[in-house]
């Protein structure tokens, strides 16, 4: 803005420049009248002759100073008129001004307007393009619900086109009476909290055709208006995919069971209303198929998902629909049985399901029969865990399943303790190594005819530094449930090889002893058991002929072509090969064909049942050596202890014996001066 600074303001200077000229008006006048009057009497005077000098004088003078006075008040006029000019001018130059600054606001203002006006072009276009490309259907709706704007996903979403919607649908209109009350909930605290978060909730959205899609509604108030925002996020398929999740986290995929989660979940349940409701009592039996895996290995991997829903249906038929049954292991089931009436209620059950399972099941082509080794836990009185109860339930069902399976059994404090004991024996052993307290012991094994001695068998015992000696029938099981028995069966195998090269060196006449070691299921399938056997065999220096490894008859049929493809290799190493336990598995003659063993050991369980008054019994070991003879092999028999025994062995032509009739197990020392002493033969 620019100021202009006169001496009048205009009005005043407009008054002013009036007045003057009107002063100089009348000068003007006066001055021309009084000249004309002076020259009047010039005139007559100067008729008269003597007087014109006189007057011609004063003439003049007054003419002169008239004159002088008029040029005065002239330049008096110029001065002003001068000064009014200025003023003017500068009023002039201030209304420019003036118009000047008004003129460049007016544009300025436009400007603003304009860029005004485009911002909010701009932005409306961004909030619609926002609208409409935001992913999410949403409206816009008045107090009342009516919708006045819908974008296209709200459109696809519901079935209906914009002219369909606007002003003619009510947001109520695609909820249900529930939901529609909910919502109406949710906007209290909006009306009492502008600020507050915008509320949301899981509503069904009703469409055009009648489907209904799970939605996330959320709703936020148009801030200065009466208006409300609605948005729906389409989560069905995330409600789907939770629902999936909730399955898999709680149920098994292959019988639809509840899993362990879920079951003991349950209990928990149970075990609260046992301690708050007067005469309510529950059980739990733990339920195992027997040689699951071995039966599935044998019909093949194909046949488990129809033997596990097979099973779990008879399971399923067998109880009430207030109970709970779990697969919670991969042959392993769990019931729950909930407000058990009678006391005898578990074993009935048990009872039940093992009539069931009487009758084969199909798998495949194939008729098998399954049976099913069971623990129950009756008394929960004292469980305060879910946890406890089901452990104790598969205690009871491990000593079913060692009782000799398809049976049950009830749970007694014994078998925790036993199973503490056992613990506690695993924990023993994996120190036992490195004190040294595991010990080889050699068994010897004779001609059946001669009774002269041809090798040892090798023996684990340990020489616990509490309990004594132990048995390995006690602690080689405990062993292969941990895995120690890899790392054990190495060493009993390095020892026993360096024994037999020492006994070899150091008797003249021994070299032709063989050495008999027992591989068991885990060794077998350990990926370096070749290479193992190997450094050993390198290590010791023993002639690989000289070294008999055993496999018993469960662990060959575990995988008969893995184990003929591994006994194979050991073969072509040199090592002599063995059967175990021949007899107590079902071993197939076709692939008893291609195993390449040497020798079959017949069953200590068979050898004790000969009786010479009992002819009968010593059948089964007759077809094992007619079997093995037909095949080329060698026979062993474990378990002699009798001279009977041993003479119906050599009149059943069997080749080789051991036992107790022979000798007991022995420790270096002993072993080395058996081989010292002449023969030897035991007589």
């Amino acid at each position: 803005m620019v100021a202009i600074q006169t001496g009048l303001t205009p009005n005043e200077m407009e008054r002013e420049s009036g007045v003057g000229r009107a002063a100089d008006h009348l000068g003007l006048i006066a001055i021309g009248v009084f000249a004309a009057m002076l020259y009047a009497v010039f005139e007559v005077v100067t008729v008269v002759q003597g007087l014109s000098v006189y007057f011609n004088t004063i003439s003049i003078l007054s003419i002169s100073v008239f004159s002088q006075m008029l040029i005065n008040r002239s330049k008096d006029a110029e001065t002003q008129l001068a000064r009014i000019n200025r003023s003017l001018e500068d009023q002039v130059a201030y209304r420019t001004a003036q118009l000047q600054l008004s003129y460049e606001d007016l544009l300025s203002e436009n400007a603003i307007r304009r860029q005004t006006e485009q911002k909010l072009k701009d932005s409306e276009t961004r909030y619609r393009t926002m609208f409409e490309n935001t992913g999410m259907a949403t409206i816009i709706v008045e107090a009342d619900g009516a919708i006045i704007l819908a974008n296209r996903e709200f459109c696809r979403l519901s079935g209906y086109s914009l002219d369909d919607l606007a002003g003619r649908k009510t947001l109520m209109h695609f909820l249900s009476e529930e939901d529609e009350a909910r919502i109406r909930r949710l906007e209290l605290p909006r009306a009492a909290n502008t600020e507050a978060a915008p509320p949301h909730m899981e509503a069904q959205l009703q469409g055009r055709d009648g489907t209904r899609v799970q939605v996330l509604l959320t709703t936020a108030r148009i801030p200065e208006s009466s208006r409300t925002l609605v948005s729906f996020s389409d989560v069905s398929e995330l409600k789907k995919a939770q629902e999936t999740i909730k399955f898999q986290a709680f149920y098994d995929l292959q019988t639809g069971l509840p899993n362990k989660a879920l079951f003991l979940d349950h209990l928990k349940m149970a075990m609260v209303r046992h301690k708050s409701r007067t005469g309510y009592r529950y059980a739990v039996v733990a339920v195992n198929i027997d040689r699951f895996k071995l039966t599935v290995d044998s019909l093949g991997h194909g046949v488990e998902l129809q033997l596990l829903e097979l099973f779990s249906g008879i399971l399923r038929d067998a109880t009430r629909p207030v109970d709970t049954v779990a697969r919670i292991g991969t042959g392993e089931f769990a019931i729950l049985l909930d407000d058990v009436g009678e006391p005898g209620g578990p074993v009935w059950l048990v009872q039940k399901i093992q009539k069931r399972l009487q009758a084969p099941f199909r798998l495949g082509s194939e008729e098998v029969f399954v049976s099913a080794s069971f623990g129950l836990v009756t008394n929960c009185e004292d469980y305060h865990q879910a946890e406890h109860v089901l452990r104790d339930a598969d205690m009871a069902m491990l000593s079913a399943k060692e009782a000799g399976k398809g049976r049950f059994a009830v749970y007694d404090r014994t078998m925790h303790e036993q199973a503490v004991r056992l613990l506690q024996m695993e924990n023993d052993l994996r120190r036992a190594l490195d004190k040294k307290e595991l010990k080889v012991h050699y068994q010897p094994i004779v001609a059946c005819d001669t009774r002269r001695l041809v090798g040892f068998e090798a023996l684990a015992r340990w020489e616990h530094p509490e309990w004594g000696l132990i048995h390995p029938d006690a602690f080689i099981p405990v062993a292969e449930d941990s895995g120690l028995i890899v790392e054990i069966g190495h060493w009993v195998l390095h020892e026993a090889c360096l024994q037999l090269r020492r006994i070899h060196q150091s008797q003249p006449g021994a070299d032709g002893l063989f050495m008999s070691v027992n591989l068991s299921g885990r060794q077998l399938g350990h990926p370096e058991i070749e290479d193992q056997t190997r450094r050993v065999l390198n290590d010791s220096g023993l002639d690989p002929h000289r070294l008999k490894l055993e496999i018993t008859e469960s662990v060959v049929m575990s995988d008969p072509e893995a184990v003929i493809d591994l006994l194979g290799r050991f073969k072509r190493m040199g090592v002599r090969l063995g059967i175990d336990d021949f007899g107590t598995g079902y071993s197939s003659l076709s692939y008893l064909q291609k195993f390449p063993v040497d020798t079959l050991k017949v069953d200590r369980s068979f050898v004790s049942r000969m009786d010479p008054h009992h002819p009968e019994n010593q059948k089964i070991v007759e077809i094992i050596i007619t079997l093995a003879h037909s095949l080329g092999l060698g026979v062993i028999a474990e378990g002699v202890e009798t001279s009977e025994q041993q003479s119906i062995l050599s009149f059943l032509r069997c080749q080789f014996a051991q036992g107790f009739l022979f000798s007991h197990p022995m420790d270096r020392p002993a072993m080395e001066a058996l081989v010292s002493s002449p023969g030897p033969i035991f007589c």
